[in-house]
């Protein structure tokens, strides 16, 4: 189960929001819980939360136009670095990102490796050629990967 923090810059209300989140999940549901989010301090939060929870990082970071240029300035190994120095168990990355360096990097780091944004079929071509490689699919389109819920 994928729980996303999506903060809106107040402080105060995103921590309450989180502590309240968390306090929903059953000692059950938490076994199988990842908290992920692009944002580092809602992370920090829920690690300080609930710490037997695992928590991932989205990147690259940014958003937008911002988020483009780190992906073209080879941003994701820096964000990756940042993500598992700052003590998260996952990294996520889109499709588009996906290449060999990363991934070996993220295994030597030995975190997990999960993959965001799998909507269209190149994105699931691109997951399918890496397959045992990586280790979760965020999607808004199951059953193109022949699941069913």
């Amino acid at each position: 189960m994928t729980l996303e923090l999506k903060p809106i810059s107040d402080g105060a209300l995103d921590h309450r929001l989180t502590v309240e989140t968390l306090a929903k999940l059953t000692a059950e549901r938490r076994k199988y819980a990842v908290v992920n989010s692009f944002d580092l301090g809602a992370l920090a939060d829920s690690k300080r939360i609930a710490p037997e929870i695992p928590t991932g990082c989205y990147i690259p970071s940014g958003h937008g136009a911002v988020q483009i240029a780190r992906y073209l300035r080879d941003g994701a190994l820096a964000d990756a670095d940042k993500c598992l120095r700052a003590g998260n168990d996952w990294v996520y990355v889109p499709p588009a990102v996906l290449d060999g360096d990363l991934t070996a990097h993220i295994r030597h780091m030995h975190a997990h490796l999960g993959v965001w944004g799998v909507n269209a079929k190149d994105a699931f071509d691109e997951v399918q050629s890496w397959g045992d490689r990586i280790d979760a699919v965020e999607t808004d389109h199951p059953t193109i990967f022949g699941w069913n819920r």
